[in-house]
């Protein structure tokens, strides 16, 4: 889980389970431009919660 009341991390792993990416400073936008196509795990992790979505890139 994220540290610090407010804050928080974003974890992107492949569908092998590797983690690619992780951003844990504000941000409006992702850019997963660098991802090859397939179909990812994205993790949203706060102080009190973790929402997790699939992603299916597309080039």
């Amino acid at each position: 889980m994220a540290s610090n009341p407010g804050s928080f991390r974003i974890d992107i792993y492949s569908a092998t389970g590797q983690k690619v990416m992780t951003i844990d400073h504000p941000v409006d936008r992702i850019n997963i431009s660098g991802l090859k196509a397939g179909i990812y795990l994205v993790n949203v992790i706060t102080g009190k919660e973790m929402i997790s979505r699939k992603i299916a890139v597309e080039k």
